[in-house]
């Protein structure tokens, strides 16, 4: 049983906003832009102006900030509200997961840094 405000997710995601293009997979002729802004090896968050229902499949390519380019399928699953969809991770080749892993794991480091940096500055302060 999960206590009050535990994490339900199997894998852990971080915090981003970078744009992305997505399409139907039954359509994908017909892109869409939105943004990335959360993400995970399981799961993402995307903004986006576009309607989309809850059980679509999408196709998605975005650009890490790393330099790499990355393509993935997902199904919406939720609407958070203010334009923002959670979606599962549905299909994913080998090589493009390890370039998210890597690119979760540098953006964990980054975070954490920025957090640690915060935390001594406000602790010089006081």
């Amino acid at each position: 049983m999960q206590s009050k405000g535990e994490e339900k997710r199997d894998y852990v995601r971080v915090l981003l906003d970078i744009p992305c293009k997505f399409s139907s997979v039954d359509c994908p002729t017909d892109n869409a832009d939105g943004k990335i802004v959360n993400l995970s090896v399981g799961g993402f968050a995307v903004e986006t102006s576009n309607e989309i229902n809850l059980g679509e499949n999408l196709k998605f390519d975005i650009a890490l900030s790393n330099g790499l380019k990355c393509g993935f399928s997902g199904q919406i699953v939720r609407e958070i509200g203010n334009n923002r969809y959670g979606l599962k991770l549905t299909q994913i080749n080998m090589l493009d997961r390890m370039k998210l892993g890597d690119f979760i794991m540098s953006q964990l480091e980054e975070q954490n840094y920025l957090i640690k940096k915060f935390l001594q500055r406000k602790d010089a302060e006081n």
